[in-house]
């Protein structure tokens, strides 16, 4: 949510089946920015789970241990489609800006029927996992999707991951936007939706631990 509405709007300006070099610089740009950012989150989330789950009123030496564990398991294991995460926001924000609600759709129907199949099958049986298997099936279907919506992408020109958009350097009086000024861009259009997201999350954090069980 944070950078899909910068990418809807920044690729709204073209919505033909061949973008123009600029639109495609955006969109590359706000790719490989979600995917570094989402390899960070996933980062801090695996190893600041001990203190997340502490700030929200969980801890391995109460009568919250049993559920602590599990959390430990499930946050763990999710924060491995961090990367997918960010990159399914992104991809769907680009695919809006040119008019695509439809391949959206398609991605969306194709992680929901994934996680269908994958939670029995890794939550109860043949494999056993419980709560670490609910995550792993969430986190295949979200790479799944996440691979699905960039081959469109790769497909339809409306990004180059593996070359440049653009065979020869731009004029000096060209208007194209620098990677600096696309990544100043985002997070602009993104600072409001960054502060809600950390005051709901605080919040939530504050709640659960005002209700959470004796220590």
């Amino acid at each position: 949510e944070l950078s899909s509405s910068s990418a809807t709007s920044s690729s709204a300006t073209s919505s033909s089946a061949n973008p123009p070099p600029p639109v495609q610089f955006i969109a590359n740009t706000s790719v490989k920015v979600a995917v570094i950012a989402g390899l960070m989150v996933g980062l801090v989330l695996s190893t600041g789970a001990p203190l997340i789950l502490r700030l929200m009123g969980l801890s391995p030496y109460s009568s919250s241990a049993k559920v602590y564990y599990a959390a430990m398991r499930y946050l763990r294991v999710r924060s491995v489609a961090a990367p997918a995460v960010l990159l399914l926001t992104v991809a769907e924000g680009v695919f809006r800006g040119f008019g695509d609600t439809r391949t959206t759709l398609k991605a969306s129907l194709m992680a929901a029927t994934a996680n269908l199949i994958l939670d029995p099958l890794l939550m109860f049986g043949p494999l056993f996992m419980d709560v670490g298997g609910a995550a792993a099936a969430t986190v295949a279907a979200q790479y799944l999707a996440a691979a699905f919506l960039l081959r469109k992408l790769h497909s339809g020109r409306k990004i180059t991951l593996f070359s440049s958009p653009s065979p020869s350097p731009p004029p000096p009086s060209s208007s194209a936007p620098g990677a600096r000024s696309v990544v100043r861009q985002m997070l602009k259009a993104n600072l409001s939706m960054l502060v809600k997201q950390v005051s709901l999350l605080s919040a939530w954090a504050f709640s659960t631990r005002r209700g959470g069980p004796p220590r």
